[in-house]
């Protein structure tokens, strides 16, 4: 169990927890992972919550939910989630390399439209898929790979810019 602030510090690891909106859950945290070469931000369970961007600011990854898709905003808020639009717009804010977007409501049974309205908002988003696994490699190279029933292929590779 933690609260907000520093949770964990060494010589080569940071995180921190902020806590975001997601009533009527209490104790829910965006959690930041941060190196000498790598900031990776999970925004959480939350409502669009603008004090995010200030904790993530500068995140090569941004890890958000877009449970919602823009003609659903007002029940994204009643419900304590994001849209995709507002994910993406917490990327932008906060120049995120990559803004990952998962936590999809299961009403949608293609959610290319989510990433077409993060797409118009943050040019680098991609929708997650339960299993994707995210890598940032040594040169700076952003890399998401989804499990086949045979091996891990390469579904996102984002240079380093």
């Amino acid at each position: 169990e933690y609260n907000q602030g520093v949770i964990f510090e060494d010589d080569n690891l940071k995180v921190e927890a902020l806590r975001v909106q997601h009533p009527p859950i209490d104790d829910c945290f965006a959690l930041k992972f941060e190196t000498s070469s790598v900031k990776i931000v999970f925004g959480a369970d939350t409502t669009y919550f603008p004090p995010l961007a200030e904790f993530a600011k500068d995140a090569d990854i941004l890890v958000h939910e877009a449970t919602f898709d823009d003609a659903h905003e007002k029940k994204a808020s009643d419900y304590g989630h994001s849209t995709a639009r507002q994910a993406a717009q917490v990327g932008l804010e906060i120049g995120a390399r990559l803004v990952a977007l998962n936590h999809f409501s299961s009403r949608f049974q293609d959610l290319s439209h989510l990433g077409d309205e993060a797409s118009e908002v943050h040019p680098n988003c991609h929708l997650l898929e339960d299993g994707d696994r995210l890598q940032i490699h040594r040169d700076g190279m952003i890399r998401v790979d989804r499990r086949t029933t045979d091996a891990w292929v390469a579904v996102l590779d984002l240079e380093l810019e």
